[in-house]
């Protein structure tokens, strides 16, 4: 299929190794991230000049892929579901199956494509709703590969973006991951400071997202 000058290859779904330990982990959504729910993704393309070729390119997907499993082991969060609760009222990043989807595809068109084509769909509209997506490109007109991710924003800011992508691609080059620092995704420390905590979350989403469930937030990325 092709979607502005990109066909897609495959889709597969690469998910945190080694497994965590707790397969029942629930991140609730605080006050701080209420606010971004309904917003657009977080989203960044990273276009490489080698690894055009088709063994290339397969070489560098199996090495992104492996990197990923091992930081999403470190940032699970990134690798879980948004949802929403019913019975609490409370969205939470559901880490329970944890996996991302990765779409591999190839760039055809002699004009160039849109950078928009070369980010990986991620429609929070319905929940649940992945926190991330990953597409990797091979650009046949002009060498190359593009890499292109899409993260929740209620879920990941820039800084935090960043510093998983780092921690991404310091694996990736073959460093090792207990060298990458650990992060701390446990919303405990805003529930103290604040002591209605949870009512003011679910007032702020009553706000932002009046008609959950379903979440009704913008989509960004094509559709395979």
């Amino acid at each position: 299929m092709d979607n502005n000058g990109v066909r897609w290859l495959s889709l597969s779904r690469v998910t945190p190794a080694p497994a965590p330990a707790d397969n029942n982990v629930k991140v609730k959504l605080s006050f701080l991230d209420a606010p971004w729910v309904a917003t657009r993704p977080v989203q960044q393309v990273f276009q490489y000049d080698r690894a055009g070729g088709e063994q290339e390119f397969a070489a560098a997907v199996k090495r992104l892929r492996e990197s990923l499993a091992a930081a999403l082991a470190l940032y699970l969060p990134l690798a879980g579901k948004l949802a929403y609760v019913e019975e609490t009222r409370d969205v939470v990043v559901d880490c329970s199956d944890p996996g991302v989807a990765f779409f591999e595809a190839e760039a055809v068109a002699d004009g160039g494509v849109e950078a928009e084509s070369l980010l990986p769909e991620l429609d929070a509209r319905v929940l649940p709703a992945p926190v991330m997506t990953v597409q990797a490109t091979r650009l046949i007109v002009g060498g190359g590969m593009a890499l292109g991710v899409s993260a929740l924003h209620a879920v990941v800011d820039g800084r935090a973006f960043v510093l998983f992508l780092d921690a991404w691609f310091s694996i990736s080059r073959g460093g090792s991951p207990m060298a990458v620092p650990m992060p701390d995704y446990d919303r405990a420390a805003v529930a103290r400071a604040h002591p209605c905590s949870d009512e003011l979350t679910r007032h702020v989403l009553s706000k932002v997202v009046p008609n959950l469930p379903p979440a009704c937030c913008m989509a960004a990325g094509p559709t395979p």
